[in-house]
């Protein structure tokens, strides 16, 4: 039998998130993230980097994506994401991922969509790496 779904959507000016929970069966969720040209969003909305027990894939499908994350040395690293490739991030690793103008697609197991998840909160990875790149 064929199930219909309606995804949830957040917004806020410039930026529309379509979220569905569960996709791929009961144990995965997805987001698609749009962001309209000259706006920015990060995720966590927060500001902050975080890092889960799970794995996130991030598909980008346009525009500057990025992620931050904390390499085991303790240096932040950011690395642009390609249109036409798939993105692992793997479990307990740091990082917060930016979108300027685009669109992203994230999998998520949906223990983390649904808060069951342990979830650490990091600084700004972003905010720290354009402070180094000033001195």
């Amino acid at each position: 039998m064929i199930e219909k779904m309606k995804p949830n959507y957040q917004s806020q000016v410039g930026v529309q998130v379509e979220i569905t929970p569960r996709f791929l069966g009961e144990g995965w969720g997805r987001k698609l993230y749009c962001v309209e040209s000259g706006f920015r969003f990060t995720i966590p909305s927060d500001g902050r980097a975080h890092a889960h027990g799970t794995a996130d894939y991030l598909i980008p499908l346009s525009g500057n994506i990025r992620v931050a994350y904390l390499r085991p040395s303790g240096v932040v690293e950011i690395i642009h994401l390609e249109p036409g490739y798939h993105y692992r991030i793997p479990p307990n690793l740091p990082h917060q991922v930016e979108i300027s103008g685009g669109m992203l697609e994230a999998y998520f197991p949906t223990i983390v969509f649904e808060n069951k998840i342990l979830m650490r909160q990091f600084r700004d990875f972003f905010d720290e790496a354009e402070k180094m790149e000033v001195k």
